[in-house]
C-alpha cells in the first residue's frame, strides 16, 4: 500500500505545477468567486459576525487580503486532494463554504490553524498533527488545508454544523498533536506568537487548609490578534508543576464568554498517547520519512481493509484505542462490523446507561438479522442505512429535515439544535419548523400526515437531547482503525512497540 501511496504522491508532486497554473484555476474550481484582483468584493466591507480576534499569518505579496491567500491555498490543496479534475460536487461545496466563511469573517481563523499546523509539520522533527475531533470535520476546506483527514462528503457530513448563517461567533478548530511532540509545539506557539498567546488556569482554596491550589489548562489558550495585556487583566503565576512563571488571563477555564467579550478567542490543544503510540511505529517502518509523508501513509489507509475489519470482528482490540474494555471486545463480537461506519456506530453507543443500551441492543440486532429497512420515505435510506435505520446523530437529523421538509441547511442545523433543547424551544419547534417541515414536504408530493408523523417521532425521540454529533468522534475512530491496520500489517514493528510501552508502564 505505502508504494502506491507514494508513487501516487511523486506523480502528483512532480506534475502538479505543469498540469495546471493555480492563477488560471479559479474559473475552473470556484465558479461565482472572482479572484481578488479581478474584481472581487471589497470583504472589509462585511459585517463580522464576531468580536474575537486571532494571531493572522503574514499574508504573501500578491494577495489582497486573507480571504484572497486562503481561496488560493484551498484551490492548491483541493488539486492535491482529487488531482486535477474536481468533482462537481468537491467544487459546489467549496464555493458554498468560502461564501460563508468570507461573510462571517472566519478566513483569519481558518488561516491561524493551518500556518500553526504546517509550521509544526516542517519544523518539528517526528511530530504528528491533525484535526480529529470536532465538527469542523464537517468543512471540506479544513480538508483540503490538511487540517483534518476526514472528507465530508464521503461521510455526509453537513457543513452547516461548523458554520452557518445563525451561528454566532468563531468555531473552534482542535489542534490535536502527539504526546510526545506537545513541549514542542507549545514552545513553538510561545515562540511564534509571544505574548498574543497564553494558557489558562484555575484557582481554589483548599478547605482544609486555606491553601491555594493552581491547576493550569494546557490544552486551553487564550489567543488574540493583540498582546493579551492591552486586551484584558493578565497575572503572572508560578507553576509549580513545570517551575516557572507563566502569563495568563485573570479569567478561568469557564469564563469563554469574558474572554470572547475582551475581542479574544479560546484556542483548544490537546495530545494523544494514540497519535505518539502509531507515529513511533511509522518511525519504525520508514525513518527517513518526513512529517508529511507519515501523515500521507495514514490518509492512504483503506477503510474497508478486510484484515483490518477482521481484527474488530474477533475482538482482538485489547491493545487498541477506544475498543480494549473486555465489553467493547463483546460487542464487536457480537456485532461482526463490517464497516468503518459501524465502529463508529458503536463507540456513540458506549454508555452504559438505559437509553444507550436499548439502542445499541436494537443496532447489533439489526446488524445481525441483515433484514432490509422498510422506510417510509425512499429518501432516507440515504441517510439512515449506515445506522441500520437508526437516527443516532445530529447530522442526519440535518440531513433528513433537509431532504424531506426542504428545509435549508442553515435552518435545519437550527432546527436539530432545537431539539436537543425541547423543554425550552417546544414552541420554536412545533409553531414554526413543523409548519415549515410539512409544507416543504408537501410541495415535493409527501403526504401531509407521513410528513406530521416523521416529524413528531424526532422530538418524541426517547431522550432526544441526547442525540450525538457524528463528526465529534470520528477522528478519534478513525486513529483506533489505522492502530488495528498498524497491528496486522506491520506486527513485527508493532509488537516491539507494546514491549517498549510495558517496559516503560506507558499505558
Amino acid at each position: 500500500m505505502n508504494e502506491v501511496a507514494f508513487s501516487y504522491k511523486e506523480r502528483k508532486q512532480n506534475n502538479l505545477d505543469n498540469m495546471i497554473s493555480f492563477s488560471n484555476v479559479n474559473d475552473l474550481m470556484f465558479p461565482g468567486l472572482p479572484l481578488a484582483k479581478e474584481g472581487a468584493p471589497v470583504w472589509s466591507s462585511i459585517n463580522v459576525t464576531h468580536n474575537e480576534t486571532v494571531p493572522t499569518p503574514s499574508i504573501p505579496q500578491g494577495f489582497v487580503d486573507s480571504n484572497d491567500y486562503l481561496r488560493h491555498l484551498v484551490q492548491k490543496g483541493t488539486i492535491n486532494r482529487f488531482g486535477p479534475l474536481i468533482p462537481q460536487n468537491v467544487k459546489e461545496r467549496i464555493n458554498q463554504e468560502l461564501s460563508l466563511i468570507e461573510k462571517k469573517g472566519v478566513a483569519d481563523y481558518i488561516l491561524f490553524v493551518w500556518d500553526a499546523m504546517e509550521s509544526a509539520r516542517k519544523s518539528l522533527e517526528n511530530c504528528l498533527i491533525i484535526g480529529l475531533h470536532g465538527q469542523f470535520l464537517c468543512s471540506m476546506v479544513n480538508y483540503v488545508l490538511n487540517i483534518t483527514s476526514i472528507n465530508p462528503i464521503d461521510h455526509h457530513l453537513p457543513f452547516e454544523m461548523f458554520l452557518n448563517e445563525s451561528r454566532r461567533g468563531i468555531p473552534n478548530i482542535c489542534i490535536d498533536v502527539d504526546e510526545d511532540s506537545k513541549e514542542k509545539f507549545i514552545a513553538l506557539m510561545k515562540k511564534k506568537y509571544g505574548n498574543r498567546i497564553a494558557p489558562l488556569f484555575y484557582e481554589h482554596t483548599k478547605k482544609s487548609d486555606g491553601h491555594k491550589e493552581r491547576r493550569f489548562f494546557y490544552d486551553q489558550w487564550a489567543i488574540a490578534e493583540r498582546n493579551l495585556n492591552e486586551l484584558m487583566p493578565i497575572c503572572e503565576v508560578y507553576d509549580e508543576k513545570r517551575k516557572e512563571q507563566v502569563l495568563c488571563p485573570q479569567f478561568g477555564r469557564s469564563q469563554r464568554t469574558e474572554i470572547h467579550e475582551k475581542g479574544a478567542m479560546v484556542q483548544s490543544i490537546i495530545s494523544w498517547r494514540h497519535l505518539s503510540t502509531i507515529n513511533r511505529i511509522l518511525r519504525k517502518i520508514a525513518p527517513q520519512w518526513s512529517n508529511v509523508e507519515r501523515q500521507k501513509f495514514l490518509d492512504a489507509i483503506p477503510l474497508d481493509d478486510p484484515a483490518t475489519m477482521e481484527v474488530f470482528r474477533q475482538g482482538d482490540t485489547e491493545d487498541i484505542f477506544l475498543f480494549a474494555e473486555e465489553d467493547m471486545r463483546k460487542y464487536l463480537t457480537d456485532i461482526q462490523p463490517n464497516s468503518w461506519m459501524d465502529l463508529l456506530v458503536l463507540n456513540s453507543l458506549r454508555g452504559s446507561d438505559a437509553y444507550n443500551t436499548s439502542l445499541r441492543q436494537e443496532f447489533i440486532f439489526r446488524k445481525k438479522e441483515g433484514e432490509a429497512i422498510n422506510y417510509s420515505i425512499p429518501a432516507m435510506a440515504k441517510v439512515l442505512d449506515e445506522t441500520c435505520g437508526l437516527l443516532l446523530y445530529k447530522e442526519q437529523l440535518i440531513l433528513l429535515a433537509h431532504k424531506l421538509g426542504n428545509l435549508p441547511l442553515s435552518e435545519a442545523y437550527t432546527l436539530s439544535s432545537a431539539m436537543q433543547r425541547l423543554r425550552r424551544d417546544r414552541d420554536l419547534v412545533m409553531n414554526h419548523y413543523l409548519p415549515l417541515f410539512i409544507k416543504g414536504g408537501c410541495e415535493q408530493g409527501y403526504p401531509q400526515k407521513l410528513l406530521e408523523q416523521i416529524f413528531t417521532s424526532w422530538w418524541q425521540h426517547g431522550g432526544f437531547a441526547k442525540i450525538w454529533s457524528k463528526s465529534s468522534d470520528m477522528g478519534l475512530v478513525l486513529t483506533a482503525y489505522q492502530m488495528a491496520y498498524l497491528k496486522v500489517h506491520y506486527s513485527k514493528e508493532w509488537t516491539e512497540q507494546q514491549i517498549l510501552k510495558a517496559i516503560f508502564h506507558r499505558p
